[in-house]
């Protein structure tokens, strides 16, 4: 008698609005009402870098999208196609519709009010006619594909998660910056959370990153969710197509900078040049030679002449800076290691000359040229000793082999102290140069005890290092280079 009564006292002051029911009363432990949709169609050579776009309507009351790719062909290899969406606002060239673009990374994505796919943007899921574009990126390659959509139902979510943006100052001390400009995270091709590219980065010796995810900005809505206050991240993203990839310094988190341009359409790639100057601060030409940059480069305000492991495509983009220089067409120079997967997000990396540890003060220092690119940081002070012979077989043209002895003063950052040390090492290489410019291949050994600096002779003895046999690695080098040499 009592269980019936606790019953029906429930049941009147649920109705009543007294008590919450359960939310199984309304049917919540049932699966959402979902909507399917399927498309397929097929991308030719002749669509390479032509964007298939695929429309589709979404009635009231959807809060989830989802949507699932599937590519095959007769091939043993089917063609590529990037994948993004746009909203019932439109898909038009630098139309507001944009919600998000995983390129070649992901088959699937979805999107819902309040959390999305990385790449992708959360917020309301209004009706209206839905885009997903997708971009056909394997040259001579054909590929058939499906695209699965579905589309959920629910109660619309009462509040939008607000952005966490990067700070945009750590301090106000003026200093040498190691900065990495080229960083990709999950948000498009790269491996690592906003979080995971922090640590390795901290853990790298380096003070900062240019956040350059391709096509889109959504990883500048969450890098102050894992803020550090000790490494700056400055916005922005790496403009993405097939006849050339540019990067934007200090841009507007929420402003999405087309890439759909054709290098021919010069209007149209001053429009997007235009609307990159007004919703950021510097335009890099990145990099140059890695995939050809067909677009012109004069309005770029930098090169980056250094990507990833040394090859002849940076040896390409610094003889493109050099010829700008002597032209009278002055661009700024940064490196980076384009960093996607991997440990190495340091080597190399621009050092930068700021008045802060600030996004400004550290672009405003990249405009000026307060920086340049170096390979990791180490450092050397010493001199060469040795034989050479120079051959000069034209008026402009000669070559130089040489053996040296380098007794030098190699110093060592590892992330928490400064080493150093007196070493020796040897040196052997062979260059040629035409007029200004050479190229040259170095050997390069030897050996060093890197000792850590210390406080004081009170601490550490009369030099100021640690006592051995503490703290002192022994590190040998043995390494073959190429390298880029000027005249002047």
């Amino acid at each position: 008698m009592t269980n019936t009564r606790i019953r029906i006292s429930a049941l009147l002051l649920a109705i009543s609005g007294l008590l919450t029911p359960h939310a199984a009363a309304f049917g919540a432990g049932k699966a959402p009402k979902t909507h399917e949709l399927t498309f397929s169609g097929k991308a030719t050579p002749e669509q390479y870098y032509v964007p298939v776009y695929t429309s589709f309507t979404v009635p009231e009351g959807i809060v989830k999208i989802s949507v699932t790719q599937h590519l095959g062909s007769g091939e043993a290899r089917p063609g590529n196609l990037d994948l993004g969406i746009f909203d019932e606002r439109g898909a038009g060239f630098e139309g507001p519709g944009f919600r998000g673009w995983s390129g070649g990374a992901r088959r699937s994505f979805e999107i819902g009010e309040t959390e999305a796919t990385p790449g992708y943007l959360a917020g309301r899921i209004n009706p209206g006619r839905w885009t997903v574009i997708q971009m056909p990126t394997t040259a001579g390659r054909t590929a058939d594909w499906t695209l699965k959509i579905t589309l959920t139902e629910g109660p619309r979510a009462k509040k939008l998660p607000a952005p966490s943006y990067a700070a945009p100052q750590l301090n106000d001390k003026p200093g040498w910056y190691l900065i990495a400009p080229h960083v990709h995270t999950v948000h498009s091709d790269g491996r690592l959370t906003p979080a995971e590219v922090i640590a390795l980065g901290k853990a790298s010796g380096l003070d900062g990153i240019v956040s350059t995810d391709h096509n889109t900005t959504s990883a500048l809505l969450h890098w102050g969710e894992v803020q550090d206050l000790e490494f700056l991240v400055i916005n922005g993203v790496e403009v993405t197509y097939g006849q050339g990839h540019w990067n934007i310094f200090g841009l507007d988190p929420h402003a999405w900078i087309d890439f759909r341009i054709h290098h021919n359409d010069t209007l149209r790639y001053r429009k997007v040049v235009a609307k990159a100057r007004k919703a950021g601060r510097l335009l890099v030409a990145t990099p140059p030679y890695n995939l050809d940059f067909l677009y012109d480069v004069t309005p770029m305000d930098g090169i980056e002449v250094w990507n990833s492991a040394w090859s002849p495509a940076n040896e390409r983009a610094v003889e493109l800076w050099h010829t700008l220089l002597v032209g009278g067409n002055r661009k700024f120079a940064v490196a980076s290691t384009d960093f996607h997967r991997g440990g190495n997000i340091a080597s190399p990396h621009t050092v930068v000359r700021a008045e802060a540890l600030s996004a400004e003060a550290v672009i405003d220092a990249i405009a000026a040229g307060r920086s340049y690119v170096a390979r990791d940081t180490s450092a050397e002070i010493g001199m060469q000793v040795g034989p050479s012979v120079t051959v000069r077989p034209l008026r402009k043209l000669q070559a130089h082999l040489y053996f040296r002895f380098a007794p030098s003063f190699a110093g060592l950052y590892d992330g928490d102290a400064f080493r150093g040390n007196y070493a020796s090492f040897f040196v052997t290489g062979l260059s040629v140069s035409y007029g200004v410019i050479g190229l040259g291949i170095e050997k390069r050994w030897g050996k060093c005890r890197y000792k850590e600096f210390g406080g004081g002779e009170d601490e550490y003895g009369d030099y100021g290092y640690a006592e051995e046999p503490y703290d002192t690695p022994k590190l040998k080098t043995s390494g073959l280079r190429a390298y880029v040499n000027f005249r002047f």
